[in-house]
């Protein structure tokens, strides 16, 4: 005789049942993706696909998608340990923007012909890459003060103008060896002052 597991579902206890479907709620809630819609601020529920804003904070597992023209009109640090790619357009940062962009490990910031800008005449902005991975190919970087990389971090810099205000670093130890590839590109460092 057969049993069909919806069946076998049903027979199962309630409590079973509530725990099989939080802990699929769970697993489903952890991985989601933002992506835009039309250009406008990160604030705004109009600039993404269904309305809901991202956090500033990109948690492993969550995606953001940028494939307009999105200006960041927060006043808090952009730390990413999930993923942010920018394809084909522009994430641009105001001139009164005074935090940093920090990639941890575990976390990919990718530009594939898109631009990051910031305000080049504040040297208030760095882009931090603690232990994770940046993947520039065919794109603009404007980074207002510093460019730096440690614990392990990898960048790599294909076919890109990156525009750097005061420091681009390397940095690691021994077991953590911070490595950047880069092909084909420009990096320009500025003097502060």
């Amino acid at each position: 005789m057969k049993t069909s597991v919806l069946k076998r579902f049903l027979v199962l206890s309630k409590r079973t049942r509530l725990s099989f479907l939080g802990v699929i709620l769970s697993i489903a809630g952890m991985a989601q993706t933002y992506t835009t819609k039309a250009d406008g601020n990160w604030s705004d529920p109009a600039t993404w696909t269904g309305g809901v804003v991202p956090s500033v904070t990109i948690t492993a597992g969550k995606t953001v998608v940028i494939q307009n023209k999105v200006t960041f009109d927060l006043n808090n640090d952009l730390i990413i340990t999930g993923t942010l790619n920018i394809l084909n357009d522009t994430l641009q940062f105001g001139s009164s923007f005074d935090k940093n962009i920090q990639v941890n490990a575990g976390g990919l910031l990718s530009i594939s012909g898109g631009v990051i800008l910031q305000d080049m005449t504040s040297h208030k902005n760095n882009l931090i890459v603690n232990g994770g991975r940046v993947a520039f190919n065919n794109s603009v970087v404007n980074i207002s003060k510093g460019f730096t990389s440690s614990n392990g971090a990898f960048r790599n810099i294909r076919r890109t103008k990156v525009e750097v205000g005061e420091n681009y670093s390397v940095g690691g130890t021994s077991s953590a060896v911070s490595i950047d590839s880069i092909q084909n590109s420009l990096i320009e460092t500025g003097i502060a002052g």
